[in-house]
């Protein structure tokens, strides 16, 4: 069988390799752990302003509109602050751009960054924002 390159999987998109293949080239990898080094960046952000968001959303992902899927040891429904114009395309680290997601949706805005959940986002957030302002 012939071994694809990984970049080739990678290009080629994970669901056209079928099992028996992955199953292959899985037998073939090496067994040990690999290290190497990576340099990144690392955004500084506002404590407060994650807080924030996740107590506007009451418990509630802002994108699904479901309950948070568990508790935090604390009780405290597990929501994950979100950037709706990322912070790595220059967004800012503020209440008006960030909003609070569920693992699977904040998930999904990554890999899918699909513009219909952005503009939902950001009309939800709106919504958010004016009901803290008008209390």
């Amino acid at each position: 069988m012939k071994q694809l390159s990984p970049i080739l999987i990678w290009k080629l998109g994970f669901a056209n390799i079928s099992t028996e293949h992955l199953y292959q080239f899985s037998k073939r990898a090496l067994h040990i752990s690999r290290v190497r080094g990576v340099i990144f960046d690392v955004f500084t952000r506002n404590l407060y302003v994650a807080l924030l968001a996740k107590r506007l959303a009451s418990g509630k992902c802002q994108l699904c509109l479901e309950d948070a899927p568990f508790t935090d040891k604390d009780g405290v429904p597990y929501l994950e602050a979100h950037h709706i114009q990322w912070l790595s395309r220059c967004g800012e680290d503020t209440i008006e751009n960030t909003i609070a997601l569920c693992p699977n949706c904040h998930k999904k805005i990554h890999i899918l960054d699909l513009q219909n959940d952005i503009q939902f986002l950001t009309k939800r957030n709106m919504y958010l924002i004016s009901q803290l302002v008008t209390k």
